[in-house]
């Protein structure tokens, strides 16, 4: 009798584990729209800046890169900077899942100045 209820307790145990996994499901499981990015800084030309987009679930971007230039759909832009300062980046993603976005400032300066 011992051993049964043990097995019973066991088989339990594991269904529970086993919905538990299965009802937590992550954001890009769900296809919810996610926008990220990442950036760095061009070695020869510190104006020129290469961004890296990490967003997940989505058909379509748009750039604006904070300094009043036309906007770009490219995955992975690069854009050049006319002037040293801050600037607001902002990466909207969109696809089935809706649209997100994401933005972060950048600073633009001579590392040699």
């Amino acid at each position: 009798m011992k051993k049964l209820l043990n097995q019973l307790l066991g088989f339990a145990a594991i269904a529970i584990l086993a919905t538990q996994v299965i009802s937590c499901k992550d954001d890009e499981d769900s296809g919810k729209v996610i926008a990220s990015f990442n950036y760095e800084a061009d070695e020869a030309d510190y104006k020129t800046i290469h961004f890296t987009n990490f967003s997940k679930n989505f058909s379509s971007v748009t750039w604006n890169f904070g300094d009043a230039t036309a906007t770009s759909s490219e995955e992975d832009p690069s854009h050049t900077y006319a002037e040293d300062g801050t600037y607001t980046v902002v990466l909207t993603a969109s696809g089935s899942g809706g649209t997100a976005t994401f933005e972060q400032e950048i600073v633009i300066e001579n590392p040699n100045a």
